[in-house]
């Protein structure tokens, strides 16, 4: 089955899927960054044990991209604040900035 999966929510790059085993991690190419989800084998019980106390969920993988793709409602103040943290990372790159310094 193909999950189709939406931009980042921080910089609009591609993401994709980076584990299916105990974790689902989705993540993104361009800015790094990734959400891990419950995997398809977890210790919470059903009706389709695999052994040492796991089971399978076939529904995981669509449950990590239902929450991959969900976002917040946003009005025009809201989403002219995410468009300028999306400038921020050009923002750092061109004056040079070091990212330790913002943290002060």
């Amino acid at each position: 089955m193909n999950y189709e999966l939406k931009a980042c929510p921080f910089c609009g790059g591609e993401p994709e899927f980076e584990g299916m085993d105990r974790l689902i991690k989705i993540g993104c190419k361009a800015c790094g960054y990734s959400r891990a989800f419950r995997g398809l084998l977890q210790a919470t019980v059903n009706d389709k044990p695999v052994g040492n106390g796991e089971y399978y969920h076939s529904n995981a993988t669509s449950d990590a991209t239902a929450a991959w793709n969900r976002r917040p409602a946003v009005d025009e103040a809201s989403n002219a604040d995410s468009a300028r943290w999306r400038m921020l990372p050009a923002v750092i790159e061109k004056h040079q900035i070091d990212y330790l310094t913002l943290a002060y």
